[in-house]
């Protein structure tokens, strides 16, 4: 089972290089300000790292992948003169051309 840990932002580096002295396989991921580790961190070593480590959370196998191998952005750009519609927010339905 694998843990996502939320980290300090830019400290990444260091926890990551810390968590890997003590043994655990640790994997940075393209969202900042976390890391995905494999094995559960000892009570004492987070308890060390409070300053750094803000949160530790199981998930799954799906999960994991999902963070370590993101899906890649379709090529289509936005352009003047293209009708777009609204998929969220309070405009949510409205339809309108980009300027």
């Amino acid at each position: 089972m694998a843990y996502l840990m939320k980290i300090a932002r830019g400290k990444e580096n260091l926890i990551g290089s810390i968590l890997k002295k003590h043994g655990l396989e640790v994997h940075s991921i393209p969202e900042k300000g976390f890391l995905v580790c494999n094995n559960r961190p000892s009570p004492q070593l987070l308890f060390e790292l409070k300053t750094y480590i803000r949160g530790v959370i199981e998930i799954t196998g799906e999960e994991t992948e999902r963070l370590l191998h993101p899906k890649e952005k379709s090529g289509e750009e936005i352009k003047a003169g293209s009708l777009v519609e609204i998929t969220s927010g309070v405009y949510k339905d409205f339809k309108g051309i980009v300027r």
